[in-house]
């Protein structure tokens, strides 16, 4: 499809071809349309090097195991508004130099892997959305300064939300995976969730596994760990939240230091656990209850202060 071009009421059926292919395609208009192909390797939609081009009522379906549903290389500044992407494995997949995109009001299916899907792609948005895969969300190495808001991001088997790239946000979101809810990776510094929930059905709320994170009113509970830092895992800070650990704790840190948690509620076996290698980090105006509110263990220079730790059962609220 060539630049300036308008699309309404169409329908586009195909085997192994890309159904709308934007070839370096500028300011093209597709309204109440169907893409629908059967592909390894081409794509429902695809953008290539496509900019400005805008996607309103767009069923997108590419039914392959390996299938794409809207596939972004290299394009800019394009917008896709209550649609429908599906794929055998991305339902929309934004590859490297794919930036300042905006999806919304869109539901995005991926089989294999993830419903939305960025690789080195920067500066995109998605509002008001609904994703679902193995994981929900995966913003891969490279992807930076992207924002979702208002959506819900499912995974059957993995993470509702996975980032592995810096300063990432998310806002009034709700996040919820068969393993963790969300997953904060190695290069995911500078993360940040705000008023939103994350549900780990069979393992943690939140894993992190990076620096310098933020997360504020923000309900977090895990089948396992409600919040979870890993080592190296410094310098965050979580603020007026809620941390559930259902079988273990509320919040446990693990070689992580210099981490501030204030104003929140950490309730498990064990409200907080601070194990080892676990130094600076601070408590503040927070309550943890558990079999033992606070466990501190051959961790060094920690500080809690104005909080209530409550222990159950006969154990006691501090533990050192």
């Amino acid at each position: 499809i060539s630049s300036w071009s308008a699309i309404s009421y169409s329908s586009v059926t195909v085997w192994n071809a890309h159904g709308f292919w934007l070839d370096g395609a500028t300011a093209t208009a597709v309204a109440f349309s169907t893409a629908v192909n059967d592909s390894a390797t081409r794509h429902a939609v695809y953008l290539d090097g496509g900019k400005n081009n805008a996607f309103t009522v767009l069923v997108a379906s590419n039914s392959h195991a390996s299938g794409i549903g809207l596939y972004a290389l290299g394009s800019d500044t394009n917008t896709v508004t209550q649609s429908r992407l599906w794929g055998g494995t991305f339902g929309a997949r934004l590859d490297a130099g794919s930036g300042y995109n905006a999806i919304s009001l869109s539901t995005m299916a991926g089989g294999a892997s993830a419903g939305f899907s960025t690789l080195s792609a920067d500066s995109n948005t998605v509002t008001q959305s609904y994703m679902q895969g193995l994981n929900g969300v995966t913003l891969n190495a490279g992807s930076e300064s992207n924002a979702i808001s208002l959506s819900t991001m499912i995974g059957s088997t993995q993470n509702g939300y996975y980032t592995a790239g810096a300063s990432n946000t998310v806002t009034e979101s709700f996040m919820r995976g068969g393993n963790n809810g969300a997953r904060f990776d190695v290069g995911a510094d500078f993360s940040v969730v705000r008023l939103s929930t994350m549900v780990g059905a069979g393992g943690d709320g939140l894993r992190v596994a990076t620096d310098s994170n933020t997360v504020a009113q923000s309900y977090i509970q895990g089948a396992l760990i409600g919040l979870e830092f890993n080592s190296g895992a410094d310098g965050s800070v979580i603020s007026l939240s809620t941390m559930i650990g259902s079988v273990n704790y509320g919040v446990y840190l693990v070689g992580a230091s210099s981490n501030t948690v204030s104003l929140s509620y950490m309730a498990g076996a064990r409200g907080l656990q601070l194990q080892t290698g676990s130094n600076y980090n601070v408590v503040d105006r927070s309550t943890g209850t558990g079999n033992y509110g606070a466990v501190i263990d051959a961790s060094s220079w920690n500080i809690i202060t104005q909080s209530f730790l409550t222990g159950q059962g006969g154990f006691t609220g501090l533990n050192l």
